[in-house]
């Protein structure tokens, strides 16, 4: 009885073998990205900038039904945690946010990447003044603008290109941001953290990540860091320099966004 025991326990482990054997994959490898389409020689696609992109939304939920293509380089990443499920991009004309229903974006989309955006069925929808790029999604109340979902919803609508490029922001007072600026990566010269903030880090709960940045003429804008980012239990910077940002609103309120700490480039004294 032992020894058919063991026989029979031999065939099956054996059999495992064989199965698991015939389920392994051969490795994976990722495509290339694709060559960016010269769609302006294509009959029935019309490239489109971002400012003319946002002269179409008309004051409520537009429906973007023609067959039009963005254009442009992603400008944030959420590796770090301060964006979620938001992926901005921005052409030479402007910058717009993408509401997107898909995590670690950085993966698909990193920063630099040039995608091809097609717009036609998605649309465009307002949030405290700031145009944003999304779709409609339903809920108990009926339908909704919101985030575009699904994975292969997102995959036809977002086409990362073999194009990289490396993004260096323009420089502005913060006198000088306006809604020209409005989610675009900007470039703040000569600005510090309040006193106060100094010695506190940049997710203090007692602030709610919210910063207060100064240049030398008193001028303010916040900064806002979410208590979720990676960087939420380090100490403020204390010098003064420049920091590149995303510039953005929060309930009609000016702020600014960072990808990450080394955005903050303050090795100047105070002044």
């Amino acid at each position: 009885m032992k020894k058919n025991k063991l026989i029979i326990f031999g065939i099956i482990t054996a059999l495992s073998i064989t199965f698991l054997s015939s389920c392994v994959k051969e490795e994976w490898v990722k495509p290339d990205p694709l060559e960016t389409p010269d769609y302006s020689s294509i009959e029935g696609f019309k490239v489109i900038s971002v400012r003319n992109l946002k002269a179409r939304f008309d004051g409520d939920t537009t429906l973007l039904n023609d067959s039009l293509i963005l254009e442009a380089n992603v400008v944030t990443t959420d590796e770090f945690g301060n964006f979620y499920k938001q992926l901005f991009v921005q052409d030479s004309t402007g910058a717009i946010c993408i509401l997107v229903d898909q995590k670690e974006m950085f993966l698909d989309y990193p920063i630099g990447s040039k995608l091809v955006i097609k717009l036609g069925g998605l649309c465009l929808g307002e949030d405290a003044g700031v145009i944003q790029l999304g779709n409609m999604y339903w809920n108990d109340a009926g339908y909704s603008f919101g985030r575009i979902q699904g994975f292969t919803v997102i995959d036809d609508h977002l086409i990362k290109t073999s194009e990289n490029s490396v993004i260096t922001p323009k420089s502005y007072k913060i006198t000088e941001l306006g809604n020209a600026q409005l989610s675009s990566m900007v470039r703040l010269e000569n600005v510090q953290f309040i006193s106060t903030a100094i010695g506190q880090t940049y997710g203090n709960p007692s602030t709610f990540g919210n910063i207060d940045i100064v240049d030398a003429q008193g001028n303010k804008v916040v900064l806002y860091t979410s208590s979720y980012c990676t960087y939420a239990t380090q100490t403020i910077a204390e010098g003064s320099g420049y920091i590149d940002a995303i510039y953005t609103l929060y309930n009609g309120k000016a702020e600014l966004l960072i990808n990450n700490v080394s955005d903050i480039h303050f090795t100047n004294p105070r002044f």
